[in-house]
C-alpha cells in the first residue's frame, strides 16, 4: 500500500517511507531556508510594528490648525507645532524684534551692552614696557591671555608686543628673517 504524495517544495510526486513532506534533501534544505527567512522577516515586521506603536503613544497627537503670524498678522498653516511665523522673512523680522526687546530690557535694568572690560589700556605703554611684556610672553613665563587680562588689553595687542620684542631681540625687520 504505497501512497504517493506531492512534494511541498517542487510539487513532484514521490513515495514517502515515513510521513515526509519533501521528495529529497535538497527540497528539505530549500523549505528550511524559506521557513527561517519567513520567520526572521515576520519577527522584523512585528518588532517594527511594536516600535511604531510605542512611538505613536509617546508623541502627542498634533493636527495643524491655522494660526496667525505674530509679525505680519496673516493666517498660515504651520509645518511644526512650534512655528509662530509664516515665512522666512517674518522669522527674520521677528527674531530682530525679539533681540531688540531683549537689549531694551537689559538697558532698562541698568546693564550695559559691554559684557567684558574694555580692551583699551588705562595708559599708553612706553617702548621699554612693551618690550618687557613681549619678553615675558615670548619666553613663555606668562600666557598672552593672562597678560592681556591683567593689562586690560586685547590678546592680539599682546601678541604684537611679543613679535615686536622678538624683532628687537634678533635685530631684524620681519619675523620671517628670524625663522630663516
Amino acid at each position: 500500500m504505497s501512497v504517493t504524495k506531492a512534494c511541498a517544495v517542487c510539487g513532484k510526486a514521490f513515495t514517502p517511507r515515513t510521513s515526509a513532506k519533501y521528495c529529497s534533501d535538497e527540497c528539505k534544505r530549500v523549505a528550511k531556508a524559506r521557513c527561517d527567512h519567513n520567520r526572521y522577516f515576520a519577527d522584523v515586521e512585528a518588532s517594527r510594528a511594536r516600535r511604531n506603536e510605542e512611538r505613536r503613544r509617546r508623541t502627542p497627537p498634533w493636527a495643524p490648525e491655522p494660526r496667525t503670524c505674530d509679525v505680519c498678522g496673516s493666517e498660515f498653516v504651520p509645518t511644526n507645532y512650534w512655528q509662530k511665523r509664516c515665512s522666512p522673512e517674518c522669522m527674520r523680522q521677528g527674531n530682530l524684534r525679539t533681540a531688540r526687546e531683549w537689549y531694551a530690557r537689559r538697558a532698562a535694568d541698568g546693564a550695559t551692552k559691554e559684557l567684558r572690560p574694555s580692551p583699551v589700556p588705562s595708559r599708553v605703554l612706553t617702548l621699554q614696557e612693551r618690550l618687557r611684556i613681549g619678553a615675558l610672553v615670548g619666553a613663555g613665563r606668562v600666557t598672552a591671555w593672562d597678560m592681556a587680562r591683567e593689562l586690560r588689553m586685547d590678546v592680539a595687542d599682546v601678541l604684537r608686543m611679543r613679535d615686536e620684542w622678538r624683532r628687537w631681540r634678533h635685530g631684524v625687520e620681519t619675523l620671517r628673517e628670524v625663522r630663516a
